[in-house]
Order: C-alpha cells, then structure tokens, then sequence
C-alpha cells in the first residue's frame, strides 16, 4: 500500500508544483506521511491543525488564502517558512465513516475557488 499511496503524493505534487502535498494516515496522535520515508511520527493534533479540519469535515477543504483564515492565520506552517496561502484537503474514510487519513495540498501561493467545484 505504501507504494500506491507514495505514489499519489507525488502526483498530488507534480499537478500541485508543491513539494508539500501529501497522503496522511492517523491512528490516535502518531500520523504516517506517504511522501516521508521515515513513516510515522508524533504530532501534536490541535483544532487549529489543517489535519484536524480536514478529518473533522465530511467535504473537501478549501482554503484560499490562509493568512486571511481565522483558524489558520497564526499557524506556524502559514507564519514559518513554508509560507502556506492555499490549501486544500480531504478526509479519507473507510466505509462505515471512520476518518483514517487525508489527503493533504498546500501551496505558497492562494488559489481561489472559482470556476470549480471542489466536489466534482
């Protein structure tokens, strides 16, 4: 699995022109990257983390400029050196609704949502 899931980060990258995208699995606070060869790591998962809002919701996320988003203004990953602006995200779930990942697109530049749907 580890392959097919690398494998869509790094579409995910090429389309996005972000070295950032990602596949993301979560079990409890530890969270497993597709594009990251060491696998899994700690993360403290706070409200205010994109992954925690992307599992929390039931639809793709949208964000178009997040240093204009209230819950991501501050965040380290939109103030730091990656610079996020847009990001955009979807919870993965198993058939009977449980969240186990996401998919995961942030960019240094914003992206408006226009002309598009999200969820087609």
């Amino acid at each position: 699995m580890r392959p097919t899931l690398a494998r869509i980060a790094r579409l995910a990258q090429a389309y996005a022109r972000s070295p950032n995208c990602d596949i993301v699995l979560v079990e409890g606070a530890q969270t497993w990257h597709a594009s990251r060869p060491e696998g899994w790591k700690s993360n403290v998962r706070s409200e205010e983390s994109f992954a925690a809002v992307i599992l929390q919701s039931d639809d793709v996320l949208w964000i178009e400029d997040a240093s204009a988003d209230p819950r991501f203004k501050d965040h380290k990953g939109v103030t730091g050196a990656l610079g996020i602006r847009f990001c955009a995200g979807a919870p993965i779930r198993l058939a009977d609704g449980r969240g186990v990942g996401l998919s995961l697109s942030p960019t240094p530049s914003p992206a408006p949502l226009t002309g598009i749907s999200p969820t087609t």
